[in-house]
């Protein structure tokens, strides 16, 4: 009887162990719906609590997606961020947590005022999760601790600004790059904690560094770990982009097919091949190529059919796609699309004082 007992004790106790093992290894909603894609195809992500009352801006008919291209994701806490803020209207953080499958509000940086919209003000570390927001009109970046979940300000950049324009954290450069189409491209250094002027644009700052041809308004900034450069570049009627690398140079690449400004296209790196694409809002998809240094078409999208002019995006690095946020009131959606095969870019957590190992499979 003994021996029974003792059995009996054991299989239950496997039995438990197996179910804990595979609680912790089933796949989530998110990962579900990005295995089930081919490439060119889209879904639609049914999520917890992405609705009117979360996108709103606490006026009637504004969103917090206005003026705005980019959220971030979060591979570390499998999370997507973003803080965005409708026109002199209310601002939030919102974020979406893969377990779950929820969206829910977080902090809002101190910088936050009446009036400000979500540009490309957006950025995160992919190595520990934290998010960076730039303040409207500001040379002010705050940063939201992934382990604290509470905000800090970086040290000032120290000049005078425009309105909109693009920020980008760089993992190997160990640091933030800040693009602005008047006074200048800046580099913020984690280890020295402090900003240098990388490249004037259109006023000249520093004699000594490059001059670049940028628009004064609505600039992105995006990193591409596969050609481990940050693009930026663009603004209101703007073709031209550059990129900026681990070194800490600044070249110009081909100009885009479209203009690459807050409200016509958005930019972003794709990952599963590691391409840069251009959603542009006519409904048309560009794919730029390193190794020629050339853009091409690369077929069409849905998203603006889904959207009353307000929508940003995220590649999802964790499973190889990417995440789009519409608004259109009760009709919003969270779409997810597919660009190649492949799953996401692993990212190797190293020391920040060593250059990230990032590998395209």
């Amino acid at each position: 009887m003994h021996k029974e007992h003792v059995l009996r004790n054991f299989s239950v106790t496997l039995f438990m162990v197996a179910a804990v093992l595979m609680t912790s290894a089933r796949a989530s909603v998110l990962s579900d719906a990005a295995d089930g894609l081919q490439p060119g195809e889209w879904t639609e992500l049914q999520t917890q609590g992405y609705s009117e009352s979360l996108l709103s801006a606490c006026k009637g008919g504004s969103t917090i997606f206005e003026w705005a291209n980019k959220a971030v994701w979060d591979p570390v806490n499998r999370e997507v961020h973003f803080v965005g803020q409708g026109h002199v209207a209310c601002a939030k953080h919102i974020r979406y947590q893969e377990g779950s499958n929820s969206w829910s509000t977080a902090a809002l940086p101190s910088g936050i005022g009446d009036f400000g919209h979500g540009y490309e003000h957006n950025a995160v570390n992919p190595l520990n999760g934290d998010i960076y927001y730039r303040s409207y009109s500001a040379d002010k970046i705050e940063k939201y601790s992934a382990a604290s979940k509470s905000w800090s300000v970086l040290p000032r950049i120290g000049t005078k600004t425009q309105v909109a324009g693009g920020i980008a954290y760089f993992p190997e450069a160990d640091g933030l790059l800040y693009v602005d189409g008047d006074y200048g491209v800046y580099f913020y250094s984690n280890s020295s904690n402090s900003w240098s002027l990388v490249a004037n644009t259109t006023l000249m700052i520093d004699g000594g560094k490059p001059q670049l041809s940028t628009a004064s308004y609505h600039n992105f900034a995006s990193y591409n770990p596969a050609d481990k450069v940050v693009y930026f570049g663009g603004g209101n009627g703007s073709k031209n982009v550059y990129k900026f690398d681990a070194q800490r140079r600044v070249s110009q690449i081909a100009n885009s097919p479209v203009s690459i400004g807050i409200n016509s296209a958005i930019t972003l790196a794709d990952p599963s091949s590691g391409k840069q694409l251009v959603f542009s809002n006519d409904g048309s998809i560009y794919a730029y190529n390193s190794q020629a240094n050339s853009w091409s078409g690369a077929g069409t999208h849905p998203v603006m059919s889904h959207a009353l002019d307000w929508r940003v995006a995220t590649p999802i690095s964790t499973h190889g796609v990417i995440m789009f946020m519409t608004w259109r009131f009760s009709s919003s959606k969270v779409l997810l699309y597919r660009y190649a095969e492949g799953g996401g870019v692993p990212i190797d957590v190293v020391s920040p004082m060593a250059p990230a190992s990032i590998v395209i499979q």
